[in-house]
């Protein structure tokens, strides 16, 4: 792993599970425009559960705590080592753009009909229901962690 780039990425759901926060991408090209979690690289001297407060704070105006994160699955390639977290919060309501790539919040049944990063849904419907999830394996590996999230 220590080759690798490493990331944390989180998302943001209402209790009910019916909305989620999504950061639309304009850095890498190869995912300009598209919606993903909320996340990013892991500073050397932090731990991955930091890097995602962190990054959440900056991007989206949230302040959170490491136990209101579940790390749900992590997502791995040759080049990338990527934990993924899960919050069930009304915080959600708090979130704002706060850098250069916007944040907003959907309806979960809206994501089909929107552009989303490789595997960001995937990674969304597993945080709601085990059994959606999983769509696309052949360039990523994703272990889910938790049986019942």
């Amino acid at each position: 792993m220590n080759n690798k780039i490493q990331y944390a990425m989180g998302f943001i759901l209402s209790p009910d599970k019916k909305r989620v926060a999504l950061i639309c991408k304009n850095k890498p090209a190869r995912l300009v425009g598209m919606l993903t979690g909320i996340g990013g690289h892991r500073e050397q001297d932090e731990s991955f559960i930091e890097c995602l407060i962190r990054e959440v704070e900056e991007e989206a105006g949230v302040i959170t705590a490491e136990g209101e994160w579940l790390q749900f699955a992590t997502v791995s390639t040759d080049e990338m080592y990527m934990p993924c977290y899960v919050m069930y919060s009304d915080k959600i309501d708090d979130v704002r753009t706060m850098e250069s790539e916007k944040v907003s919040i959907f309806n979960v049944n809206d994501l089909s009909d929107l552009i989303l990063a490789p595997l960001a849904l995937d990674l969304v419907w597993l945080t709601i229901d085990r059994r959606k999830g999983i769509l696309n394996l052949t360039t990523h590996q994703i272990t889910p962690l938790k049986e019942n999230i």
